[in-house]
C-alpha cells in the first residue's frame, strides 16, 4: 500500500509542475508581448534633455504651474551634470525648479511634443538656454526682462541713499520703472498668440487699483482667444472678483451709516489691539500695504492729517495687508508714520479683516465718528484735510473767568468777554489794579529782584481791568503802556524833591559807554548761517 500510495503522489506532482510550467511560460509570453508592444509603440509624451552647470547631486523638479497648488511631474536628480524628464500630461507652462535654491527655468510644453534641450547654469538664474519651440523662448524672454527691471526697482534706493534724493524723487523714479513694465507687458500680450503664454507676462502687472481694468479685461481676451488654454483659464477665474465689481460698480468697502466691526490684531510691538478701545474719538481706519505703491503715494496726506489733527480727539489705524513683518516696519520707518496703532496678521489679501471690510483694493479707509459709525470713506488729499476741519471737534485751551478760575474753551471760538487766556500779559496787571498814579511809579521803578512776588499775582489780579462789561473805559488802559519808558514819568508833579534832578547826572556818562560794548553781538549770529552754507 505505501509504494502504491507513493507512487500516486509523484504522479500528481509530475502533473502539477507540468501544468505551472506551461501557465508561467504563458505569463512570460504575455509580457513579453507587452515589451515588444510598446516598443514598437514608441514614448507618447515630451522628453526635455538637461545639461546642468553647478548641479551634480541637486534634485530637480519638474512642475505644472497652470493649479493653485504646483503639481510635481517628474523629478530627478543630476549626474555628471545630466537629467532627464518625462511629461506625459497635458500641455501648457510648466517649470523647472531646483529644490536646493529654488532657482527655477520656465518652459512650455505644446501638443505637438517636441523635445526640449536645455543648458543651465544653477550660478545664474539667467545662464540658460532652451531650444525646441518657440513659446519656450518668449517665456525666457519676459522673465528676463522682469528680472533685469526689477534689479533696476531695487537699485533705486540705494542710489537715493547715496545722492541723497528726496522721497518725491524716489517716488517718481520708482514709478517710472512700474510704469515700463507695465507698458512692455500690454505689448507682449497683443503681440503673443499663445494664450497661455500671454496669460504668464500678467504675473508682472500688479493687481493695483489703476492696472485692475487692464488685467481684466486683457485676461478675459486671452481666455477667448483659446478657452481650453488651461493658464489662461486660471488667470481668468482668478479675476472674476475684480471682474464682477467692475460690472456691478460696488463701492470698495463696507458702506457710511454702518457701524464699524470691531477686531483684534497684534500691533507691530506685539500687543492686542482691540478697535473698541478707540470709542469716543474719530478715528481713521486705513488700509495699506508697504508694496502697494498707490498706499505709500497716499501717506504723506495722512501724515499732515495727523499732525493736524491729533489733539482734535483725532487718531489713525493702520491696518497693513503685508506678508513680511520687515517689509511692514520698513514702510512705517520710511513714511514716518509716527501714530501708534500699526496692526496686521501678515496673511494679505486672506486676512480675516479683507472680507469683514469688504475691502477690493487699496488703499481703503474709513472715518469712524466716536460711537464707532463709518461716516466717510476713501477720503484722501485735501478732500481729507477738509473734511476732517469740518467734523472735527475743535482743539480746546485753558482761560481764566474774571475771578480767577480756569476753564476749558474751545480754541477757535470767539472768546468770552469776562475770560482771558491763562498767559494773559503779565507787566499791565500790576499798573491797573492801582487808582492813584504814584504807587504806580513806585512799583514801577523797584527792582525786578524787589517785585518777584508780585508777577505772580497779575495772573490772577489780570482779569480786573479786563472789566470790560463798559467799554469806555477802554482807553484808559492805553496808559498802562507807558511803563515801557518809566525814566520820564519821574518828574512828577510834586516836584518839590530837586535832590533827584542832581543826582541824575551823574548816571548820564554811564549810558554812553555800554552803547558801543552790543556792536560786537552781530558777529556771532552770522557764523552759524555761513557754516551751514
Amino acid at each position: 500500500m505505501s509504494n502504491q500510495m507513493a507512487t500516486s503522489v509523484i504522479f500528481a506532482t509530475l502533473v502539477t509542475s507540468k501544468m505551472l510550467f506551461h501557465k508561467m511560460r504563458y505569463i512570460i509570453l504575455i509580457a513579453a508581448s507587452i515589451f515588444i508592444w510598446s516598443c514598437n509603440q514608441g514614448f507618447e509624451g515630451t522628453t526635455i534633455e538637461g545639461v546642468f552647470t553647478h548641479a551634480d547631486d541637486h534634485l530637480i523638479l519638474l512642475e505644472d504651474v497652470a493649479t493653485p497648488e504646483k503639481v510635481i511631474v517628474d523629478s530627478t536628480y543630476v549626474k555628471d551634470g545630466k537629467a532627464t524628464f518625462n511629461i506625459y500630461i497635458n500641455d501648457g507652462v510648466y517649470r523647472l525648479r531646483d529644490q536646493q535654491t529654488n532657482h527655477m527655468v520656465f518652459l512650455y510644453i505644446g501638443k505637438d511634443r517636441e523635445e526640449l534641450d536645455l543648458t543651465w547654469d544653477l550660478n545664474n538664474t539667467r545662464a540658460y538656454t532652451i531650444s525646441g519651440n518657440k513659446e519656450s523662448k518668449q517665456l525666457k524672454s519676459i522673465v528676463s526682462y522682469a528680472l533685469t527691471n526689477s534689479n533696476e526697482y531695487l537699485l533705486i534706493d540705494s542710489i537715493a541713499r547715496k545722492d541723497s534724493l528726496s522721497q518725491e524723487k524716489v517716488a517718481e523714479l520708482k514709478s517710472v520703472n512700474r510704469n515700463r513694465m507695465s507698458k512692455f507687458v500690454k505689448a507682449f500680450t497683443d503681440s503673443v498668440k499663445n494664450a497661455d503664454v500671454a496669460a504668464f507676462a500678467l504675473n508682472y502687472v500688479g493687481a493695483t487699483p489703476e492696472n485692475i481694468t487692464f488685467l481684466v479685461k486683457t485676461s478675459e481676451q486671452i481666455h477667448q482667444k483659446d478657452p481650453e488654454a488651461r493658464y489662461a483659464k486660471m488667470w481668468f477665474e482668478s479675476m472674476d472678483g475684480y471682474r464682477k465689481q467692475l460690472l456691478s460698480q460696488v463701492k470698495n468697502g463696507l458702506s457710511e451709516g454702518t457701524i464699524a466691526p470691531n477686531f483684534e490684531m497684534m500691533t507691530i510691538k506685539g500687543d492686542t489691539f482691540k478697535l473698541k478701545n478707540l470709542l469716543g474719538q474719530y478715528v481713521l481706519l486705513d488700509f495699506w500695504a508697504s508694496w502697494c505703491q498707490p498706499c505709500r503715494k497716499e501717506n504723506p496726506n495722512l501724515v499732515e492729517a495727523y499732525k493736524q489733527f491729533k489733539n482734535r480727539k483725532f487718531t489713525i489705524v493702520s491696518v497693513s495687508l503685508d506678508g513680511q513683518r520687515d517689509q511692514w516696519q520698513k514702510g512705517i520707518n520710511l513714511d514716518k508714520l509716527v501714530w501708534p496703532y500699526h496692526v496686521s496678521d501678515l496673511l494679505k489679501w486672506r486676512s480675516p479683516l479683507v472680507k469683514t471690510y469688504d475691502i477690493k483694493g487699496i488703499p481703503a479707509s474709513f472715518l469712524l465718528d466716536p460711537t464707532g459709525k463709518i461716516i466717510a470713506r476713501d477720503l484722501k488729499g485735501n478732500a481729507l484735510i477738509s473734511t476732517l476741519d469740518q467734523v472735527l471737534p475743535p482743539e480746546m485751551i485753558e482761560v481764566r473767568d474774571s475771578l480767577g478760575n480756569v476753564k476749558l474753551v474751545p480754541k477757535y471760538t470767539e472768546k468770552s468777554k469776562d475770560s482771558i487766556p491763562v498767559t494773559a500779559p503779565k507787566p499791565a496787571s500790576s499798573v491797573a489794579v492801582t487808582s492813584s498814579p504814584k504807587p504806580v511809579m513806585q512799583t514801577s521803578t523797584s527792582s525786578p529782584a524787589a517785585t518777584a512776588p508780585k508777577p505772580v499775582a497779575p495772573a490772577v489780579t489780570a482779569p480786573k481791568p479786563a472789566t470790560t462789561a463798559n467799554p469806555v473805559s477802554s482807553p484808559k488802559p492805553a496808559v498802562n503802556t507807558s511803563p515801557a519808558s518809566p525814566p520820564k514819568p519821574v518828574t512828577t508833579p510834586p516836584a518839590s524833591t530837586p535832590k533827584p534832578a542832581t543826582s541824575t547826572p551823574k548816571p548820564e556818562p554811564k549810558p554812553v559807554a555800554p552803547k558801543p560794548e552790543p556792536k560786537p553781538a552781530p558777529t556771532p549770529v552770522e557764523q552759524p548761517f555761513g557754516g551751514q552754507f
